[in-house]
């Protein structure tokens, strides 16, 4: 099974919202660590700390490609830490 690094995931989509499809995703075992940033149109600083639900990240759009860059590679980093935190606990029980 192919597991992506990161998921870039928007609030409003056709079929399911953002946040059943989040829950879905930390409710799996297989895509619990997997990191979630939302994107949205909404830029309501309340909303945003109130609807993460798991996500690690909320960018507002119209986005900077800048800050999502460095957003995206934030996260990037700190699954990468948190695997190999992981890997290391595993690996000396």
């Amino acid at each position: 099974m192919y597991q992506p690094n990161l998921v870039l995931l928007q609030l409003r989509l056709n079929t399911w919202d953002g946040f059943e499809v989040i829950r879905r995703l930390k409710d799996d075992p297989r895509t619990r660590s997997i990191p979630v940033i939302f994107l949205s149109a909404s830029a309501l600083t309340a909303r945003r700390r109130r609807d993460r639900h798991g996500a690690v990240d909320f960018v507002s759009k119209p986005f900077d490609s800048v800050e999502l860059l460095a957003r995206v590679n934030s996260a990037l980093r700190t699954k990468a830490l948190l695997d190999l935190l992981e890997s290391r606990a595993t690996s000396t029980a």
